[in-house]
């Protein structure tokens, strides 16, 4: 059977079939003692099926699905240190504009923009993960979420 899921994964992400993960379940098939290939399609597809499993496989644990979300908080969450200094030079001109004058963005106002920031991806990104894992997504292939 075609892997058009797959395919059109590897020729979005031309790296993704020897990324970490893709490769960690490569060598995870080999411990087992089951056949790997070097196709990229199938390499990815292999990754699938434990995306599959781990995602949509234990929707009765919620425990799971709260280190899976810890998880990807950890790799696609900003970290303070990454907010860009634009991002605060932004905030004072937003507040001149709003009429708040000139202000001073001070160490304790970054800490609260940045809580508010990584709070909002946070949530956002649980959202995604809430759906994508739930029965209200199963119509959708697991290549495309």
């Amino acid at each position: 059977m075609p892997k058009f899921g797959e395919q059109f994964l590897h020729q979005r992400e031309p790296q993704l079939h020897i990324s970490k993960p893709v490769e960690w379940e490569k060598g995870e098939k080999k411990t087992r003692g089951e056949k790997v290939t070097q196709k990229p399609a199938e390499k990815i597809a292999d990754w699938l099926k434990v995306i599959e499993k781990t995602h949509m496989g234990h929707r009765d644990d919620p425990r799971v699905l709260e280190r899976i979300k810890k998880q990807y908080h950890k790799e696609h969450v900003i970290k303070p240190e990454d907010i860009p200094q634009s991002y605060y030079e932004n905030q004072r001109r937003l507040a001149r504009e709003q009429g708040h004058g000139d202000i001073e963005i001070t160490h304790e106002m970054k800490d609260q923009l940045s809580e508010v920031i990584i709070s909002d991806q946070e949530s956002t990104l649980d959202n995604w993960v809430d759906y994508l894992s739930s029965e209200d997504s199963d119509s959708f292939p697991t290549w495309s979420k």
